[in-house]
């Protein structure tokens, strides 16, 4: 299972189920950001990429 992950309807990222407790976060271009433990993980790490507005 794959899920696109939009902020103010810009994508942020994917994170993608690769198996029981392996999921995969990418930026919004296809890079790699890393392995995790379960969804929610894996959409923090999207998360926490986001530039801060001032």
């Amino acid at each position: 299972m794959r899920l696109d992950l939009f902020s103010s309807g810009v994508l942020i990222g994917s994170v993608e189920r690769g198996g029981p407790h392996h999921v995969y976060a990418y930026g919004p271009h296809g890079d790699a950001i890393g392995a995790f433990g379960d969804m929610d993980a894996a959409a923090a790490a999207l998360l926490r990429r986001m530039p801060v507005a001032a």
